[in-house]
């Protein structure tokens, strides 16, 4: 099982953490513990840590360049609108949790989908987006898991909501 960090983090295998100064860092783990029946767990790759393959590889395009179309930029999108239907229905129960997930969130799962099967034989695999789609692919299956209970996290990144209740 792998340990979700949910504080203030400076180097965890497991985590890629940023410093946001005065001795904050934002941190983003790769997987989140998942229950299952019989009391196993399985793992659940982050939709931040995909999302985060597309920031930087659209990062890596100088912004002159950068557009509304640009592939990273659409993808980034499509990953803003989950996690914005996430964080509207955070109060609701599971159930209308899961309903909000099957009629909403797999329809855009879907156009995530259908766009990276559509552009990614026109990009290079090592290339930053190259990396992301590739990603993305392999991880497509435990990616969209999430859509199977509504008390699952759509993200393990918690640390923004607890770095309130932390003491410096």
């Amino acid at each position: 099982m792998v340990l979700v960090c949910i504080g203030i983090c400076k180097a965890i295998s497991n985590c890629a953490a940023e410093n946001l100064g005065a001795g904050r860092y934002y941190a983003e783990c790769t997987q989140t513990p998942l229950p299952t029946s019989g009391g196993r767990t399985r793992q659940s790759p982050d939709k931040a840590h995909a999302r985060r393959y597309f920031v930087k590889a659209e990062e890596n395009v100088p912004k002159a360049a950068r557009t509304p179309d640009l592939l990273a930029t659409r993808f980034i999108k499509l990953f803003g609108k989950l996690f914005a239907a996430e964080a509207r229905s955070k109060t609701w129960s599971a159930e209308r949790h899961q309903r909000l997930r099957q009629r909403y969130s797999a329809r855009v799962l879907e156009v995530i989908r259908n766009l990276m099967i559509e552009q990614s034989p026109g990009v290079l695999p090592q290339s930053l987006l190259g990396r992301a789609l590739t990603y993305l692919r392999e991880q497509w299956p435990k990616l969209v898991r999430y859509l199977e209970n509504g008390d699952w996290p759509v993200s393990n990144n918690w640390v923004d909501d607890e770095q309130e209740h932390r003491p410096d």
